[in-house]
């Protein structure tokens, strides 16, 4: 392998000491006069301007256009290197020559060239695989050199961009426009004319909007049949429906958007064409263009006599009332330990058997997805087995409309890859009804930040519209202070409570002999405020509404009494240690303590300043 000093020299590099072990010149590429930097025991070079590094392999490749195959040949002695007749060590005003690091990025696996409707070269697109920072890919673009053509130039300075395989297009009565030049090469091997936007997609359809404005990139699509395929991600679609919007002032002959179904998250025309077979393409594509209507700008208002006049109709609640209505999120928080799945598990039983729950309406039976990381698959299993057994439902469950989402697929909401997959999951259940259990694994975001809980319920709540999905999500308290009422114990920022169309607090009501609950809703949008109800839990995980006089019976105000020495000379001292001891409000201690002298328990007695008292009989 030659020395990358002996190279540097042949070609006209005018080293200079720099510091110890350290040579400098001006960079060819980026200029300069000491920028570039040679590493005499390391043999690489490095410029600290530009950033380009590495060895003499590299040098080939950076600095004289050389692939990786021609410069590891080179470098072996496969071939002999001609140093350049000319090698510019400064740009002077000329093109500069820039070739990708490969120590950056991988090889280069296509490239695809943009021309002129009579074909003439204008740019390159380069596809690069792996690309930068762990990428599966990247792309760049460039052009030849204007001084050199034979050099390749990595921007698009005084280019005028235009559609890939524009000569067919400009020849051609229709075309479909897709996101990426690899879809329009695939279409083409299938005899299908194809066309796409050199540089990809932008959120809004920003770029394209650009490019329309600076060259007119559209106008060769104006008067034909046109068919837009979006790739399956919200910015292609938005890509995809900025072209609609600016052809649909051209007075085109067709103009339709066309989604590819069953398509996988970030999904494209090549994925499907992967799916479906490459034969099928053609006539598949026939048929999903005849079916769809012609694309129409989406209206941005509507005007009280439209709304006035429009069909619409309330689809059934989830649960009548108010509690839960079509289509919104409803949040259950509470404390760690008390039992949040087991109620998850008990609803979603009720909500597939269409049966009322906990004495809420169920109007019909619902396919119901769980998204749930934290319980193990026997644990699952356990659970709903004996749930069903204590329901007597084990032998004519429709069990076929309880979907598990398999826990491989860990989603975090805080990016948007993974809300999209979310949402593709969703989509391949089926489901109306999806529960969350619980909030804190969705995400990675702050649940202290109101901002970063509004892009999270964001997801869930665009889920909801785009796929007619109703959702619960299972959340927890916060660390506990004294003072705080349970309603505002619900863990991090105001957005959380703020994007529930219903919030229901699910607390622990500690009792001698039995498992006591409290389901009370604390936010109702849609209906009137129901009352807490307390509820107790069986042998088999189910939850049954009981009495609130189960929480206080007449023995424990005895013991209560007991505990106050026996007698209190005012009604409220009892009222108080009632309170203190159960947990409950006022009006439920006065009912505890008349049930107490009704049974005989304890007496009323004439206290001090005409206060009612009581005492043990």
């Amino acid at each position: 392998m030659p020395e990358l000093r002996t190279l540097l020299e042949a070609d006209g590099f005018q080293l200079k000491k720099h510091a110890r072990n350290e040579l400098c010149s001006p960079c060819p590429l980026c200029g300069g006069k000491d920028r570039f930097i040679y590493k005499i025991e390391q043999d690489r070079y490095w410029c600290r301007q530009c950033r380009r590094d590495g060895d003499a392999i590299q040098y080939l490749i950076d600095f004289k256009g050389l692939t990786f195959p021609e410069a590891k040949k080179l470098a072996t002695g496969q071939s002999s290197y001609s140093p350049a007749k000319q090698t510019p060590l400064s740009n002077g005003g000329r093109d500069k020559a820039s070739p990708p690091s490969s120590s950056q990025r991988g090889k280069i696996v296509a490239t695809y060239d943009y021309t002129d409707p009579g074909g003439e070269f204008l740019f390159q697109v380069v596809r690069v695989e792996p690309g930068k920072h762990g990428k599966k890919k990247e792309f760049y673009q460039r052009r030849r050199g204007r001084q050199n053509p034979k050099q390749w130039v990595n921007d698009l300075k005084g280019v005028h961009l235009v559609l890939y395989n524009l000569p067919e297009v400009v020849k051609s009565d229709y075309a479909f426009v897709v996101e990426g030049e690899k879809d329009v090469e695939r279409a083409r091997k299938l005899g299908i004319v194809a066309t796409t936007t050199p540089m990809g997609a932008t959120k809004g359809g920003v770029k394209v909007q650009n490019q329309q404005e600076a060259f007119d990139i559209l106008d060769p699509l104006k008067g034909k049949r046109v068919y837009l395929i979006p790739d399956n991600h919200d910015v292609g679609v938005e890509h995809m429906e900025q072209i609609a919007a600016i052809l649909y002032e051209k007075k085109m002959k067709e103009l339709k958007l066309i989604p590819l179904l069953k398509l996988p998250p970030k999904g494209d025309l090549s994925d499907w064409a992967d799916m479906v077979g490459d034969k099928n393409v053609p006539d598949l594509l026939r048929a999903r263009v005849k079916e769809l209507p012609a694309w129409i700008p989406p209206k941005r208002f509507v005007t009280l006599g439209e709304l006035m006049d429009m069909d619409l109709r309330h689809s059934p609640p989830v649960l009548a009332g108010g509690l839960w209505p079509e289509g919104a999120n409803v949040l259950i928080a509470g404390e760690t330990g008390v039992g949040k799945s087991l109620l998850r598990q008990h609803l979603a039983l009720h909500l597939v058997k269409g049966a009322d729950w906990l004495e809420n309406e169920v109007r019909r039976p619902r396919r119901v997805a769980v998204l749930q990381y934290e319980n193990t698959p026997i644990m699952e299993q356990t659970r709903n087995r004996k749930m069903l057994s204590g329901l007597g439902w084990l032998n004519d469950f429709p069990f076929d409309n309880l979907v598990y989402i398999d826990k491989v697929h860990r989603v975090d909401l805080a990016r948007k890859s993974d809300a999209e997959k979310l949402k593709w999951l969703v989509k391949e259940t089926g489901c109306e009804i999806i529960l969350y259990d619980c909030l804190r694994n969705l995400h990675t975001a702050s649940e202290n930040k109101n901002s970063d809980m509004g892009e999270i319920f964001g997801v869930i709540e665009n889920i909801n519209d785009q796929l007619g999905t109703s959702s619960l999500i299972i959340h927890h308290f916060g660390k506990p202070t004294e003072g705080t009422l349970d309603r505002w114990r619900i863990r991090g920022a105001q957005a959380i409570q703020d994007a529930a169309v219903t919030a229901w607090i699910y607390t622990v009501k500690h009792h001698e002999h039995k498992t006591l609950m409290k389901l009370t809703c604390t936010k109702i949008r849609d209906g009137p405020q129901p009352k807490p109800i307390l509820l107790e839990r069986d042998e088999n995980f189910l939850v049954h509404p009981v009495s609130e006089d189960t929480l206080c019976p007449p023995l424990k105000v005895v013991e209560i009494l007991e505990n106050l020495g026996g007698s209190v000379e005012m009604q409220k001292d009892l009222i108080k240690a009632i309170i203190v001891e159960i947990g409950c409000h006022a009006k439920s201690a006065r009912r505890f303590i008349n049930n107490a002298v009704n049974d005989m328990q304890i007496e009323p007695v004439a206290g001090s300043h005409n206060k009612k008292g009581y005492r043990l009989p």
